[in-house]
């Protein structure tokens, strides 16, 4: 087992309102931890 298989991941969503801050707080909080910060308006940008 790698390292990364034994890591424990977690799938953090946001919600609020439009316009609370949610992208702001969410790729802060992401950036305090390490990990990886995916954007759902990005998402939807590269589906369509």
């Amino acid at each position: 087992m790698t390292k990364n298989e034994s890591e424990a991941r977690c799938l953090v969503p946001v919600v609020g309102l439009p316009g609370s801050g949610k992208s702001f707080f969410a790729s802060r909080f992401a950036e305090a931890l390490g990990a990886v910060y995916l954007s759902s308006d990005v998402m939807r940008m590269k589906c369509w």
